[in-house]
């Protein structure tokens, strides 16, 4: 992943390194700027006996940005966005006197509301930080070892209601075009410890993703 960041750094780089105008967000923007955002999550459930898993889920949604002074700006974002975790370990049966495969997977459905402050680089990039507070639409979590189970939400459940950190930045294609990268983090547990099953944890759990998004912005020159 750390190679195509590198490859993206080096077009944006090339493509604005003769520019004569600069694609950030400046005082010629009007006020307010909208956008429209559509990218992936590489998300990490904390403490589910899988650690160190990964799965990719989409997000897409709209996002505006207010001007505050100068080169700083903040942003309110609304999204539909995928956590969750894919894993397998290998377990041992004495009953069976064998070795068998557990199998996990679990799907989180949530709705994201990111506020964040932006310093805006006069040239192609910008720095962020924020919080995002989540709204958990649904879940799905599913475990195989010598036969499938489905964990009934009702009887363990994740909060529905969550706040992360979030820190990352952005580069600027053009006047139109941002990528943006954050880091992504839960401030409280998504799920206490005692409503964790025993066979997946036995500690509270907490959402970690990284974030790749590519913006759309609606801007227009301020003529007047």
């Amino acid at each position: 992943m750390w190679r195509i960041g590198l490859i993206i750094l080096a077009v944006v780089w090339s493509h604005n390194a003769g520019a004569q105008e600069s694609p950030s967000l400046n005082e010629d923007d009007p006020r307010f700027v909208g956008g429209v955002a559509v990218g992936g999550n590489l998300t990490h459930i904390t403490n589910d006996s899988f650690d160190g898993i990964h799965r990719f889920g989409p997000n897409v949604g709209g996002i505006v940005y207010a001007r505050i002074k100068g080169e700083f700006w903040s942003s309110l974002e609304i999204r539909y966005s995928r956590k969750g975790t894919i894993g397998v370990r290998t377990d041992s049966s004495i009953a069976h006197a064998s070795l068998y495969f557990t199998q996990y997977l679990l799907r989180l459905d949530y709705v994201e509301v990111p506020f964040a402050l932006h310093v805006f680089n006069r040239r192609f990039y910008h720095f962020t930080a924020g919080v995002t507070y989540s709204y958990l639409l649904s879940s799905s979590e599913l475990y195989s070892s010598l036969q499938l189970y489905r964990v009934d939400d009702k009887q363990f459940p994740f909060r529905q209601h969550n706040f992360d950190y979030l820190l990352g930045g952005g580069l600027h294609v053009n006047r139109n075009l941002f990528l943006n990268i954050h880091y992504q983090g839960s401030i409280v547990p998504i799920r206490d410890a005692w409503n964790v099953p025993i066979e997946l944890g036995t500690k509270s759990q907490r959402n970690r993703m990284i974030t790749l998004q590519l913006l759309y912005m609606f801007r227009w020159r301020k003529d007047y």
